[in-house]
């Protein structure tokens, strides 16, 4: 198409696409790695010019934003700002910024997304009982197990008719295969056992399925299994169970969506991305 003499092309927005951390370079960051290729894909897409940073820095650096950051900041060259993979200093600069901005982050703030955990857990709860389980246990992260969740799981099992004992929810700030092999090592060595369980994330998930099988543990006989997985990045289990899944393009898909409903100047609110529930 021939522009006409005169008219000016508007101009691209522009986004700086902000990780605070190299997922690569961590253990179980399989899904923020995808979410950061998907974001910038789908706003190139869109038409919009995205400068992608993953920084790689330490310690008190993060409470500023890296060089290259500062540089676009000072020169006006960024119409908003996408972070994932936020410490709470890192969302600190990115607000003091001034410009339209979202987030992947656990906290509160209307320009926020994050995941939907109480829908996690109703889906956990309302399949077990659907299987008929008396009992359940969960291996959780520590963010997880607030006391909001915490009571929305109170109120979940008075709902289905599940029994929690709370020796069965293993939580940790770990998070990685080995905690996960030892936390099942450890539940599995308590005289009394749930008869279903519920493990996130799924990093956590593959260290207690390695355990499962050293111990010849008989799935879903002797225990039902509901675990968590990205859509996006699966991983196999040598038996039957159930999975909650969260996907990279959904995230995309709502992180933008509230990036664009700051550039219209709508109304925000928190945006909380569902679980969905795959039964096995």
């Amino acid at each position: 198409m021939v522009q006409k003499k005169g008219s000016r092309r508007k101009k691209a927005p522009r986004v700086i696409l902000y990780c605070g951390s190299d997922p690569s370079a961590r253990d179980g960051q399989l899904f923020f790695l995808d979410l950061f290729w998907k974001l910038m894909a789908a706003g190139r897409e869109k038409g919009y010019e995205i400068f992608p940073v993953m920084d790689g820095r330490s310690g008190p650096q993060l409470g500023t934003p890296p060089a290259e950051v500062q540089a676009m900041l000072k020169d006006g060259k960024a119409d908003g700002i996408i972070g994932i993979m936020l410490f709470q200093s890192m969302l600190d600069w990115i607000r003091e910024s001034g410009l339209p901005h979202v987030a992947l982050f656990e906290g509160r703030g209307t320009e926020l997304v994050n995941f939907d955990y109480l829908k996690f857990i109703d889906l956990v709860f309302d399949r077990f009982a659907e299987l008929d389980c008396q009992s359940i246990g969960m291996m959780l992260p520590n963010h997880l197990a607030n006391a909001d969740r915490m009571e929305h799981m109170d109120k979940a099992a008075a709902r289905t008719g599940l029994k929690i004992n709370y020796e069965w929810i293993l939580v940790s700030m770990k998070n990685g295969e080995f905690d996960g092999y030892s936390r099942f090592c450890s539940l599995w060595g308590m005289k009394q056992k749930p008869d279903g369980l519920a493990i996130f994330p799924d990093i956590t998930a593959r260290g207690a399925v390695t355990a499962m099988l050293e111990k010849n543990v008989k799935v879903p006989g002797k225990i039902k299994l509901i675990l968590h997985r990205n859509a996006q990045t699966p991983y196999p289990v040598p038996f039957a169970c159930d999975w909650v899944e969260n996907s990279t393009a959904s995230m995309t898909a709502a992180l933008w969506s509230q990036l664009e409903a700051q550039w219209r100047g709508d109304v925000l609110r928190e945006i909380s991305v569902p679980f969905s529930l795959v039964k096995g």
